[in-house]
């Protein structure tokens, strides 16, 4: 049976901006929606990258298109391959650029709140613009890269090419916007520090290669301490199992229950009746995305107002213990698109991929 994408892919009449075989795999890259455009390309398009967006429901009530969409530029990666017994494969693959000027302002990374209290607009503004505000039009936030398989079966299988597919995709839109060649052009990021790590890391050899994608501190030329208690508010509480540590938050709900402020009865409220809460730190001991899936519902119990049922704290006591006691699990991004796309072609070239 056919993939609802391939399905929606033999209705659509847009050209892909890019097309070639790298790796041995068959790769079309799609311009979904332009910056500041209300209409998207097609309906085709916007209904793959739904599709492709649906994969951050295992963090809570995250909506597949939001306000932020009115002002970005999105985009659409396929990759068609034959597996090992010769079979016809294909994944897919999105992000999108969010202009960190206009309706709404900024973006969720500029929304955290630093150790100081200094906002990160201002520290960008002074360090990479010499104080001119105007140079926030060059600033443009990564965000929302995310994948579609079809055969994969809740989002437990692995993708063959989430690395080189965020890597090309990067290196073809930078071009095709032309900002490989402007200095000014700066792109932010905002990522779960465990998945960065994945993004970045090639595995194709015995020796991982990994893309050099500067943090923001460094790139802004700053205190590694600046960043590193990072305040993640609303964020973390809506979103607490991409946003929060997860060591530390096992933990925290564990020693909320050992103490009586919230019971099981509290948990499988919010997490559904099935949930497994005998003994929370175990979990630690399953694999992260089973981790993830089983705290899929957190958020609705972090944000809840007034007193949590079945317990005897009220939610806003509740965010209060989580801000002092959960760690942030984020890394903030900052780099000049013209040294990613440099960076891009020098992890490309240890990799002998060839983009010509």
């Amino acid at each position: 049976m056919e993939s609802k994408l391939s399905v929606i892919s033999k209705k659509w009449k847009s050209r892909p901006q890019l097309v070639g075989e790298i790796n041995g795999a068959d790769w079309s890259i799609y311009l979904a929606k332009d910056f500041f455009k209300s209409k998207w390309y097609s309906k085709e398009l916007k209904q793959a990258v739904i599709l492709c967006r649906q994969n951050f429901r295992r963090y809570g009530d995250v909506p597949e298109l939001d306000a932020y969409d009115k002002k970005s530029q999105v985009w659409l990666t396929r990759v068609k391959y034959q597996d090992r017994e010769g079979a016809q494969k294909e994944e897919w693959f999105s992000l999108r650029y969010i202009s960190v000027v206009g309706t709404p302002e900024f973006s969720d990374d500029f929304k955290i709140g630093l150790a100081t209290g200094i906002n990160y607009s201002d520290l960008i503004i002074d360090k990479i613009y010499h104080g001119k505000k105007a140079g926030l039009k060059k600033v443009f936030t990564i965000s929302r890269i995310c994948a579609y398989n079809p055969d994969d079966a809740g989002g437990i299988n692995k993708f063959n090419f989430t690395q080189l597919a965020t890597a090309l995709t990067l290196e073809a839109t930078i071009k095709k916007n032309r900002w490989s060649h402007d200095k000014a052009v700066y792109l932010t990021g905002m990522f779960n520090q465990h998945l960065f790590k994945h993004l970045v890391c090639f595995k194709q050899s015995r020796k991982p290669t990994v893309l050099a994608w500067p943090l923001a501190y460094k790139t802004l030329n700053l205190d590694n301490n600046l960043f590193h208690n990072l305040r993640v508010g609303e964020l973390g509480h809506k979103h607490p199992n991409y946003f929060l540590d997860l060591e530390e938050l096992v933990s925290f709900i564990d020693k909320l229950l050992k103490r009586k402020k919230i019971s099981i009865k509290t948990l499988k409220f919010f997490l559904g009746k099935n949930f497994d809460s005998a003994n929370l730190t175990r979990q630690l001991r399953l694999k992260r995305k089973k981790i993830v899936f089983g705290l899929t519902k957190l958020g609705s119990m972090f944000v809840y107002k007034g007193k949590l049922p079945e317990a005897e704290l009220t939610g806003e006591e509740l965010r209060q213990m989580i801000d002092k006691e959960v760690s942030h699990a984020i890394v903030l991004t900052l780099v000049a698109a013209k040294e990613l796309t440099k960076n891009i072609h020098t992890t490309f070239r240890q990799l002998k991929i060839n983009l010509k």
